[in-house]
């Protein structure tokens, strides 16, 4: 067994070797349960790999369907007695394999793909035009963009640079401003930012692997 703290180290170990089984908690710090779901359905490597999840979220027909919809293989409810969990990693593993079929969105090629999320709190710095400055928190990112906590309201497509920085070494992203909300909040303004070109699909893995000593948490 391998034990994994948060959802990003263990779609990280995951898709560097091979797990013969998930056993996934849904509340996580970083990434949750159901961010690994969903970027599971993305990567080939795992994508078959089978998932009991272990919550102690209230077993409803809103969750199952939902656990339905990410191709969760099974839920067991905490607490959990040992003899039903190896019962249950048992069966999972002893099951042929089940291709995880497209949906019909997918298989028609209409769906718009909504890029999962890995979730921070880091402190970022903000460059709008040549000489507006400022700082904020990165609230959380993904392959096609991010959202970010501002002091300041930025205008829907200003073109802005996010800087992030750790140990002397620098991560920056240029994008543009899709919209900000206009209430001003204890952690300020959220703001939508867009990458003009998406980024692979391991971006947000990549960057948390870079910041993970300095991550305060979701």
């Amino acid at each position: 067994m391998v034990e994994a703290s948060n959802g990003a180290d263990a779609l990280i170990w995951c898709l560097r070797e091979t797990a013969d089984i998930i056993l996934l908690d849904l509340e996580m710090p970083v990434m949750d349960g159901w961010s690994l779901l969903e970027y599971r359905l993305q990567q080939p490597k795992i994508r078959e790999t089978p998932v009991l999840v272990v919550t102690s979220q209230p077993d409803t027909p809103v969750l199952r369907r939902t656990l339905d919809r990410f191709a969760a293989d099974g839920m067991l409810q905490k607490p959990v007695h040992s003899d039903d969990l190896l019962s249950s990693v048992g069966a999972l593993l002893a099951r042929p394999a089940i291709p995880i079929a497209p949906s019909r969105e997918e298989a028609l090629g209409n769906i718009k793909r909504r890029d999962p999320r890995v979730v921070f709190s880091v402190p970022i710095d903000v460059r709008a035009g040549p000489s507006r400055y400022t700082s904020g928190r990165l609230r959380d990112l993904s392959a096609g963009g991010l959202c970010a906590h501002l002091p300041r309201r930025l205008t829907s497509g200003e073109r802005i640079t996010v800087t992030l920085e750790t140990r002397g070494l620098a991560v920056n992203l240029t994008g543009v401003v899709q919209w900000a909300v206009e209430d001003f909040t204890a952690t300020g303004y959220l703001h939508g930012i867009r990458f003009p070109e998406r980024q692979a699909d391991s971006f947000p893995l990549w960057v948390y692997s870079f910041f993970r000593e300095d991550l305060e948490g979701p």
